[in-house]
């Protein structure tokens, strides 16, 4: 999550892989930066037996747009069987010898 960052809200929605969690993240500049202008980001996270799949979507402009646009995309994202499991609170510890696998998809860039 990084210095300077706090989870705004986060909620359980619906994909095409089943039930993802969406997180929204604020991250404000350090004190010694020129700007006091805080970056938002929506991440979503598919837990899974196996894996777990992360979008890391840095929104530039309205926020509800790059929801309405992110939530959109969750329904056409296409996310191994696997991926999304019994597993379904986000503080989920892997199991011994498996392991995570994070995707970032830059395609939310320019919202």
């Amino acid at each position: 999550m990084g210095n300077h960052s706090q989870v705004l809200s986060h909620e359980r929605v619906s994909s095409s892989a089943g039930k993802v969690m969406l997180v929204l993240n604020e991250r404000t500049p350090p004190a010694a930066a020129d700007s006091t202008i805080a970056t938002y980001e929506y991440w979503v996270i598919a837990y899974g037996n196996r894996y777990t799949y992360a979008i890391d979507a840095t929104i530039v402009g309205n926020r509800s747009r790059a929801k309405r646009e992110i939530m959109s995309f969750l329904h056409k994202w296409r996310v191994p069987m696997n991926a999304v499991g019994s597993t379904s609170h986000p503080n989920v510890t892997h199991a011994k010898g498996a392991s995570s696998q994070a995707v970032s998809d830059k395609s939310f860039r320019r919202l």
